[in-house]
């Protein structure tokens, strides 16, 4: 939900003031350096993404998380036209405990880029591990 023109690196400036949750969570001092997910420290992994799982079903994540070091997340921008973007029916799942986008850049991008049908769980970052039933019921009302 990024302004066409607009990476996700933007909003992690200074100027946009938006509180986000780099430093504890990844490696590098900022976006310029890549995300590297500090996998080898399961404690970050946990609170960054699944602070409000079972030990199970932590346990299963844990087991499938993979360090990655790529801008491309940060760097890719949004090239669609007003006219073809806002012809789609958008929807958002607000995750309100969320400590890695964080819930006041969610709304950033939601301000950013208006006309979403919005909605909120009050799950972690991984609702589809923490949350699954009712994450899919809010996707099938959504649907």
């Amino acid at each position: 939900m990024c302004l066409n023109g607009e990476s996700f690196a933007s909003y992690m400036t200074p100027e946009r003031s938006v509180a986000f949750a780099f430093p504890p969570f990844f490696d590098g001092t900022g976006p310029s350096d890549g995300v590297m997910l500090k996998v080898s420290d399961p404690a970050v992994v946990r609170s960054a993404f699944y602070a409000d799982c079972s030990d199970h079903d932590f346990r299963i994540a844990m087991a499938n998380v993979n360090p990655i070091n790529s801008l491309i997340p940060l760097q890719f921008k949004s090239a669609i036209t007003p006219r073809r973007f806002g012809s789609i029916p958008r929807a958002d799942i607000e995750t309100s405990e969320d400590r890695t986008l964080v819930p006041k850049l969610q709304r950033q991008f939601q301000a950013d880029v208006p006309g979403a049908t919005v909605r909120t769980l009050a799950t972690s970052h991984s609702p589809f591990f923490s949350q699954p039933e009712a994450l899919a019921e809010l996707i099938m009302q959504l649907a």
